[in-house]
């Protein structure tokens, strides 16, 4: 928990999918239950203090995260209580509800699907110091025990065995590949275990519009990509053996040339 420091605490107006907050208020974090820590990243990283625009030191577009966190998003990132949702599951396209199940093999001990985050799980610096997102010798103040970035070409999937990179900050969580066994199948199909997570995941890994983080390389910029998901079909999918196993080819639509151009219908 935060001892003493002061943030904000987003509202939204309704239960908008990737809506931006309408309001904040001001919030000590004494360290109480609902203290999350992502009030206080919410004052610098949001827009609190007016609309993020430009780019950092680094050269990375700034984003909404209080956006980005919207517990009504159809995918986020759960920094903001056990209150809300931890994976969901059902989503209402235009009146129709589909069902996206979550792996039951999908993280690392002692990571589950009901872990609460802290923005510092992933943002972090080198712990034998201060403990927090202080600095770190990783772009974006990730976790210096994981330097592969998802979206460089070093966050690429290896053609054969042990596959996806364990220096990969996804890996903290998520069971992407061990003994031989994938988390969820998806990844290990083909040339899936060839391309970079932005291939088929957006820029900035907080919270989208779509379940799952899928992006399009129609998105804006930093979410969107030049390469990889064009569409994917708007469909329910199923469990098998604790994965979704029920992926077809004609489900995506790409760039890459593995895939058609287009799906009907697909997800907005």
């Amino acid at each position: 928990a935060v001892h003493g420091a002061a943030g904000v605490r987003p509202s939204w107006a309704a239960a908008s999918n990737f809506a931006v907050p309408t309001t904040y208020t001001a919030v000590r974090l004494n360290g109480g239950s609902t203290d999350w820590e992502a009030y206080l990243c919410f004052k610098c990283h949001s827009s609190y203090g007016g609309t993020p625009t430009g780019t950092s030191p680094s050269g990375a577009k700034r984003t909404n995260t209080a956006q980005e966190f919207n517990p009504a998003n159809f995918s986020y990132h759960r920094v903001l209580g056990t209150d809300m949702s931890p994976v969901r599951t059902s989503f209402v396209v235009n009146g129709t509800t589909y069902t996206w199940p979550t792996p039951t093999t999908f993280f690392n001990s002692p990571w589950t699907v009901n872990y609460m985050l802290t923005c510092s799980d992933c943002h972090t610096g080198n712990p034998a110091y201060a403990r927090g997102p202080h600095g770190s010798s990783v772009q974006f103040m990730i976790d210096p025990a994981y330097p592969v970035l998802w979206g460089s070409s070093a966050a690429t999937l290896q053609s054969s065995s042990p596959g996806m990179s364990s220096q990969l900050i996804c890996a903290k969580c998520h069971l992407l590949f061990s003994g031989m066994s994938w988390g969820n199948s998806v990844h290990a199909i083909g040339e899936h275990r060839r391309v970079p997570c932005t291939a088929c995941h957006v820029g900035v890994p907080h919270g989208w519009k779509r379940p799952r983080l899928i992006g399009y390389t129609t998105d804006p910029a930093p979410y969107g990509h030049t390469s990889g998901a064009v569409q994917m079909k708007l469909r329910s999918n199923t469990l098998s053996g604790g994965r979704v196993n029920d992926w077809q080819v004609g489900d995506c639509a790409t760039n890459c040339g593995e895939h058609g151009s287009s799906v009907s219908p697909a997800w907005p």
